[in-house]
């Protein structure tokens, strides 16, 4: 009940303007119903008010889990999908997309910084910026941020050393890379994470890596995209 009330007075707060959900596929199935009806009724009932508000607000929700599944689980309400899928985007992840990680580090340094004005780092190292590139980043943009601040926050100068990176170093076995294991799978899985070490052997450039595979970019493009 209070998480709904919550939802409900964020809801009015925002009225005129944008509210972010992030992990909107973790949302119980109460507060899934109550964003359902603020959505489709466009009105909120404020803490302790005895009469309903009109609300207009625009909803970006953010989610790491495929929706559609949960919908099919039982979990997620088919009708709030269908609202909320007005303007659906796909980001990849972060390791399918290390063109980004330099710009995404300059600025959660700024930031850092903002926060922080005690801390003085200001770029990464060039070592220390080859290792962020090529590490396997599985916690995607949050794990690097945090990184990022936890980097700027220890660090004794103007540049963040290799040395000074909370990350482990980079020792990937030819097992690791290939997705072999104990068990037999599926050779389309073999195939999807074979891509995967070639994308990030090659800086996350996708052209490139279909080229070195010999095989058409749409093809790399349908085994990335794979689930599994």
């Amino acid at each position: 009940m209070a998480e709904q009330l919550a939802l409900e007075q964020g809801l009015g707060q925002a009225s005129g303007g944008t509210l972010f959900l992030d992990e909107i596929g973790e949302m119980p199935a109460a507060m899934q119903v109550k964003l359902l009806d603020v959505l489709e009724r466009q009105v909120v009932r404020a803490v302790g008010a005895n009469r309903e508000e009109p609300v207009d607000v625009r909803i970006v929700a953010a989610t790491h889990r495929d929706l559609r599944a949960l919908v099919a689980a039982g979990t997620f309400r088919e009708d709030l999908l269908y609202r909320l899928e007005g303007l659906a985007v796909h980001l990849p992840a972060l390791r399918h997309r290390r063109d980004d990680i330099p710009v995404l580090v300059e600025h959660f340094l700024e930031r850092t910084r903002l926060r922080h004005p005690q801390v003085v780092a200001r770029r990464m190292a060039p070592d220390a910026m080859r290792r962020l590139l090529g590490a396997p980043w599985p916690g995607n943009v949050r794990e690097l941020k945090n990184l990022v601040e936890r980097s700027a926050l220890l660090a004794r100068g103007a540049v963040i050393e290799d040395s000074e990176l909370p990350l482990a170093p980079l020792a990937p076995t030819a097992d690791d890379a290939f997705g072999f294991g104990v068990e037999v799978v599926p050779l389309r899985r073999i195939q999807r994470r074979y891509a995967e070490w070639a994308l990030e052997r090659t800086g996350g450039k996708r052209l490139l890596t279909a080229q070195r595979l010999g095989i058409d970019p749409k093809t790399l493009g349908r085994l990335l995209d794979e689930e599994g």
